[in-house]
C-alpha cells in the first residue's frame, strides 16, 4: 500500500518506496540556488501525485462491480413494479 492515514493526525504516511522516487524526481529538476525546504516540499507534492496515480490504476473487485450491478438491476426492477401498479 503506497499511503496510511494515522488515526490521531490524520497525515498521510507515504511508503519508503514513494518517498525515494519522489526525492529522486525532486533532486532532478531542483534549481540552482533552491534550498533543501524547497526540494523536500517538491517532493512532497510529487509523494501526493504518484499516490494518486496509484491508486486510480488499482483494479476495482470484482464482487464490488457485480454487487453494483445488482442494485441497479433491483431499482430498476422496483420503478417498472411501481409504474406498473398505476393501471
Amino acid at each position: 500500500m503506497a499511503v496510511v492515514k494515522t488515526r490521531t493526525s490524520g497525515k498521510q504516511v507515504f511508503s519508503q518506496e514513494t518517498r525515494d522516487e519522489a526525492m529522486k524526481i525532486a533532486r532532478g529538476t531542483q534549481r540552482p540556488g533552491q534550498t533543501k525546504e524547497q526540494t523536500r516540499l517538491i517532493a512532497q507534492g510529487i509523494q501526493k501525485g504518484i499516490d494518486q496515480y496509484k491508486s486510480s490504476r488499482k483494479p476495482r473487485p470484482v464482487n464490488l462491480i457485480n454487487s453494483v450491478r445488482k442494485v441497479r438491476l433491483v431499482s430498476r426492477m422496483q420503478l417498472t413494479f411501481k409504474r406498473s401498479k398505476r393501471w
